[in-house]
């Protein structure tokens, strides 16, 4: 799973003991075993560099890989309840690495919602890029706005707004959650004339469709 090999999880994508397999490549200078672990109770290693990490995936079969990716994605998604957001973040890694865009799109979504939920800003806003990035959606932009206006980082936030609010074929409810967040965005860079029309244009338009 990108940098990092666990032991277990190894183990349980594979159907054997890769114990032995990888202390011997950490003995050889190809592996380092790390303090901690982002999985509980399940070694941490991770490569030396990141060409070796590369040629040693290019040694596997495309159909081992598939198959490899699909059986991590389905055993971090296993551990969400214990890891939390970030190893769903890695699950959603391996089902893209799967070919399986939309499951990893939904796994990220999920995440960013859950980073903002903590005020972990900039979290969120990483994790909604990269769902936007496998499937563009308003909630992402929507997602990205709120964030990025928490992060004091307003022009963006500013253009993550207005991309939402111009996103075509929203519904009305879509569509209203969109101009609250751009008022919200224009009331943080003290554009209040902004703010009020956002919140007004939402007023005329939620009256229209009654």
């Amino acid at each position: 799973a990108g940098g990092a090999v666990w032991a277990e999880m190894l183990a349980a994508a594979t159907g054997r003991d890769v114990r032995s397999d990888l202390e011997a490549c950490r003995r050889r200078g190809l592996l380092v075993l790390r303090g901690t672990s982002l999985l509980p109770g399940d070694e941490e290693y991770a490569w030396s560099h990141a060409l070796l990490r590369e040629a040693a995936y290019a040694l596997l079969p495309k159909k081992d890989r598939a198959r490899l990716h699909v059986a991590i994605a389905g055993r971090l998604e296993d551990l969400v309840p214990s890891g939390g957001r970030r190893v769903r973040a890695l699950a959603a890694s391996q089902r893209e690495a799967a070919g399986d865009r939309a499951a990893a799109a939904d796994l990220w979504l999920v995440s960013a919602r859950e980073a903002l939920g903590e005020a972990a800003g900039l979290e969120c806003y990483e994790y909604a890029r990269e769902a936007r990035r496998l499937v563009p959606t308003v909630e992402t932009r929507i997602l990205a706005a709120r964030a990025l206006t928490g992060l004091a980082r307003h022009a963006e936030a500013l253009e993550e707004a207005l991309a939402a609010v111009a996103t075509p074929g929203l519904s009305p409810e879509q569509a209203t959650r969109a101009r609250v967040v751009l008022s919200i965005v224009h009331e943080r860079r003290s554009d209040y004339p902004g703010a009020c029309a956002a919140a007004e244009e939402d007023r005329r338009v939620r009256a229209q469709d009654r």
